[in-house]
């Protein structure tokens, strides 16, 4: 696995270089381009106005040359610029790629949603979203709808497993086409380098027209220009008098006056729905292109965008071409010259309201599926990146030899693979709970979260950091990172109980799926002889309920609770001093901890120690 995950990283890299020569022979290009282009405007149109005074014809020949010598220049030099567009999408995509293989925080596109703070049951524990973030990790949707879909399967409390199943087939066979990801980045933001947001298109799309009184005036206009053009014609022919096609006029230019009111909308929402059309474009003609492929599920999964007849870009296409009927109106001067001849405005307009109805029902079909994708490919492309990673075993309920949850090999995610430990954890039945004790900064947190971790990467139909996950459904409670709120008037000791609390009573409650709970450093916001109390009570509870987990502690008088409990075990990580420096190996050992750091570390730093 280290080989491929070399083979990978040096691939992108590799790639970067290129790129970065690549971008930088363009900039000289675009250089060049603007000094022929300054040339070329100089020399001709000096060059034109000087020969006036010898040659008019040889004036006007070498002003139309320059104009379109000019022209070509032009057309070349904006070519230039796309693909250097282009090539910074595609670095932007590969730079990122390499930062997520390195966990280089830095360097990853910034978070665009926060942590749900301390009412979510596990999201700040296990560092799901937020700044250093397992979303961010993952992240490389293109929505903000699929950044949001993604986060949701990440906070999940209460797990799909059908749900889950689905999405992993369909993440094992994107993890086979990596193509598929990075094109759809690079066609999305070679339009756009912001979000998409279809909701915004959603807005405009659902934002009703003036038709009501378009349909009396349409057909009245449309008579009107028809009588108008047949007076017309009759008067040239000197069969009318001139005052009847006047008549006829001024009874049209009325009417087109006393409803242009109803038009007002135009200059802005034609600017928008443009703008927002071009983006969802991107995406769906893209999709409706890709080479799946026959009988996949990826196949299945976007068979909206590639059969039937109304495919998305036969609708996109006949929406610009009524957008741009309308923008034409948008000169003064072309909107008089095509509304004289006929009521252009109402006639677009009404169609207009016809193609907006019917893409705001397609993409309301449309919309999920493509955010759904964006999220499988991130949760794919985090199995691509890391080879080390597998797709868990995700059952319905335990058996005879087979349990609750069992993890062998696990590490976790934020960790870089050269400095991984990995260990395995089995639970078997309701009410088994492992109390971790261990040294300062041995690994026990860090255990915890890579339990939650995983746990949420399997629900969500993801690739698991570990050589194998077998897990079944459980609700997931973590009580790992807490502080105190200063705004809402807790302490820390008060802010710890009352998730303590939470996690109890989801514990006592009766159902078919039972508590998954971590717990670290359980009661560390009070004082010793209180902490060792209450953790008895509330271990003692814990086990009794419909609940299984682990608890880590520095109070190694707890597990002695091992002798009274039979479902409760006792593990333990360990350190040793090596050169006058402490040394942690992170291996997950049986037992209570034989060894204690705390007085260690004081005086290794100097402080005075009995």
């Amino acid at each position: 696995m280290t080989s491929v995950r070399g083979r990978r990283e040096r691939h992108y890299r590799r790639l970067s270089a290129w790129l970065v020569t690549r971008l930088e022979a363009l900039e000289q290009r675009l250089a060049r381009f603007s000094y022929l282009r300054l040339a070329v405007f100089l020399i001709g149109g000096i060059g034109g106005i000087a020969l006036r005074w010898v040659s008019e014809p040889l004036s006007w020949s070498v002003l139309l040359a320059s104009a379109v010598t000019f022209a070509v220049v032009a057309r070349l030099h904006q070519r230039v610029e796309a693909s250097r567009h282009k090539h910074r999408i595609r670095l932007r995509w590969v730079t990122g790629q390499i930062a997520r293989m390195n966990r280089d925080w830095e360097r990853l596109p910034d978070p665009l949603l926060r942590a749900e703070g301390f009412e979510h049951p596990f999201d700040i524990d296990l560092d799901l979203s937020g700044e250093r973030s397992l979303h961010r990790l993952l992240d490389v949707t293109i929505s903000r709808e699929g950044r949001a879909l993604l986060r949701d399967w990440l906070q999940r409390d209460d797990p799909d497993l059908a749900a889950a199943r689905e999405r992993q087939g369909r993440v094992a066979e994107l993890i086979d086409r990596p193509g598929l990801c990075a094109n759809l980045f690079l066609a999305f933001h070679t339009v756009s380098l912001d979000p998409l947001e279809s909701a915004r298109l959603r807005r405009y799309l659902g934002r009703g027209l003036p038709v009501d009184n378009l349909r009396w005036v349409l057909p009245l206009s449309a008579g009107l220009a028809l009588l108008n053009l047949v007076l017309a014609g009759l008067y040239l022919a000197g069969i009318v008098a001139a005052s009847a096609p006047i008549a006829s006029f001024t009874a049209y230019a009325l009417l087109y006056y006393f409803n242009q009111n109803s038009l007002h909308w135009l200059a802005d929402d034609l600017v928008m729905l443009e703008d927002e059309t071009k983006k969802v474009a991107a995406i769906l003609v893209f999709l409706e292109r890709y080479p799946y492929r026959p009988g996949s599920r990826l196949a299945a999964h976007c068979a909206p965008f590639t059969t039937g007849d109304d495919r998305p870009s036969r609708q996109l296409r006949t929406m610009r071409r009524n957008l741009s009927a309308l923008g034409i109106r948008m000169n003064p001067v072309m909107a008089v010259l095509l509304n004289v001849v006929g009521p252009w405005d109402f006639f677009f307009v009404s169609r207009l309201a016809v193609r907006k109805r019917h893409l705001l029902e397609s993409l309301d079909r449309w919309a999920p599926l493509w955010q759904e994708l964006e999220a499988l490919m991130s949760l794919a492309n985090f199995g691509r990146l890391n080879p080390e990673t597998t797709l868990p075993e995700l059952r319905d309920e335990p058996g005879t030899d087979r349990p609750r949850l069992a993890g062998e090999g696990m590490g976790h995610p934020f960790i870089p693979e050269a400095e991984k430990v990995r260990n395995d954890l089995r639970l078997d039945a309701v009410g088994e709970t492992v109390l971790i004790t261990g040294s300062n900064m041995a690994g026990k947190s860090t255990f915890l979260k890579t339990l939650g971790v995983n746990l949420v990467l399997a629900y969500a139909g993801g690739p698991v950091d570990a050589v194998r996950f077998v897990v079944t459904p459980l609700r997931l409670r973590a009580c790992i990172k807490v502080s105190d709120s200063v705004t809402d008037g807790f302490s820390y000791f008060y802010a710890e109980v009352r998730r303590l609390k939470a996690i109890l009573a989801a514990a006592e409650e009766a159902g078919d799926r039972p508590v998954f709970f971590l717990i670290d450093e359980i009661f560390r916001g009070t004082n010793n002889r209180e902490r060792f109390v209450g953790s008895q009570a509330y271990i003692r509870a814990l086990v009794r309920g419909h609940a299984l987990g682990a608890i880590s502690t520095h109070d190694l008088d707890l597990t002695a609770l091992a002798e009274e409990l039979p479902r409760l075990r006792n593990l333990h990580f360990r350190e040793s001093i090596a050169e006058g420096r402490m040394v942690f190996d992170y291996l997950l050992r049986e037992g209570p901890c034989p060894t204690t750091n705390a007085l260690k570390i004081m005086a290794m730093e100097g402080l005075p120690v009995e």
